[in-house]
């Protein structure tokens, strides 16, 4: 339940912040995506029980500030899940180098899903060509972001509610 309602936190104020204060930063084209790439540590960390139900609150949260169709991230996040949980027990990511290639790997499977997904719903063929054109760049931005977010997720996952709330500067005897 702890990390349940740590990670909400996390993903309202990420949905916040990608919205209101970043939705411009570092250009208009490309965007940081702080869901994602909890979505990527999910994959990498946690067992299914725990990670689905967060994931598909992220989904519904992005779907929900998204100018796109509704259900094309909550389908692109489950599906990045499902796939790093696949190949979880065959890759290392503990390493800058492997960390830095899964997150882009990640944010390249979350384009090509919206891509395909676009395809499938019969919007135009621009907007899906527009999508998949820009995933090197947005995949590279993102594994950047996670280099530095995704140890920071670990500690957060960490937290424990004592150590928030417990009174500093008494001494027991």
């Amino acid at each position: 339940m702890r990390l349940f309602i740590l990670y909400i936190i996390y993903g309202i104020v990420s949905v916040v912040l990608e919205s209101t204060w970043l939705s411009g930063v570092p250009t208009s084209k490309y965007q940081f995506d702080f869901l994602l790439i909890a979505v990527a540590y999910l994959g990498f960390s946690q067992e299914w029980r725990h990670a689905v139900p967060i994931i598909v609150i992220y989904g519904i949260m992005y779907d929900t500030v998204s100018a796109g169709p509704f259900g094309t991230a909550l389908c692109s996040y489950l599906v990045i899940y499902i796939l790093l949980r696949l190949v979880i027990t065959k890759i290392a990511y503990q390493s800058l180098v492997s960390r830095f290639a899964w997150v882009a790997i990640a944010s390249f499977v979350d384009k090509l899903v919206m891509a395909i997904l676009l395809v499938m719903w019969d919007y135009p063929t621009p907007i899906a060509e527009l999508v998949i054109t820009r995933a090197p760049l947005q995949a590279l931005l993102d594994a950047g972001v996670g280099l530095i977010l995704v140890p920071v997720l670990g500690w957060y996952a960490e937290l424990r509610w004592s150590t928030l709330f417990r009174p500093k500067g008494l001494v027991m005897r």
